[in-house]
């Protein structure tokens, strides 16, 4: 069986491997981009020669379905997070919309339709502001300055997450690699 010493680029193989048989490879990347579900891998025999010289041999297999899934639902996730955490654009400013502030604007939402309906003797608390990621800060002087905002941060944030479930069925419901490939190529998130 011949023997592989895979050499780093600029190192030789010594003559003591050399004179005992084993062959030195340079290592190398791969010829090309992978087509969508397949990755790279070395094959068996780990080099081959190509017009008298050795190299590695390079072999494109499928990825494993269950495993393109879990690459790309963690993916997807990865993507939502992402945008939740960059906010919402709202005039010059970029709000929170992050789960801890969806809680604290949702309550206070609630408290402006409560207030507006006239359902609740509470007078509407002073010096609030809707917590931005950068830009001025966002005074919610009324309860219709909560839900100028609010509502539209719920509706983006459901459409963001509303998409990630969309994407979720469809990544599950493939039956290749290159399906699920196909799936996150072709992604067109919400935008703000």
């Amino acid at each position: 069986m011949t023997e592989f010493y895979f050499l780093a680029p600029g190192e030789s193989l010594d003559a003591k491997l050399a004179d005992s048989g084993i062959i030195g490879v340079p290592i190398s990347s791969p010829p090309f981009v992978a087509a969508d579900g397949f990755a790279w891998f070395i094959g068996s025999p780990q080099a081959v020669q190509v017009n008298g010289v050795w190299q590695q041999n390079w072999v494109q297999q499928a990825i494993p379905l269950t495993d393109a899934q879990a690459s790309a639902l963690a993916a997807v996730q990865a993507a939502l997070a992402s945008k939740i955490a960059a906010g919402l654009v709202i005039g010059s400013s970029t709000v929170a919309i992050d789960p801890t502030t969806q809680s604290e604007i949702n309550q206070l939402c609630n408290l402006a339709h409560v207030t507006i309906a006239g359902l609740t003797s509470v007078v509407w608390p002073t010096g609030r502001y809707w917590p931005v990621i950068s830009g001025s800060p966002i005074p919610l002087t009324t309860p219709q300055d909560a839900l100028a905002i609010g509502v539209p941060a719920a509706h983006y944030v459901w459409a963001l997450k509303n998409y990630a479930d969309t994407l979720t069925a469809q990544i599950e419901a493939a039956t290749t690699s290159a399906e699920v490939a196909s799936i996150l190529s072709g992604t067109a998130w919400p935008t703000s």
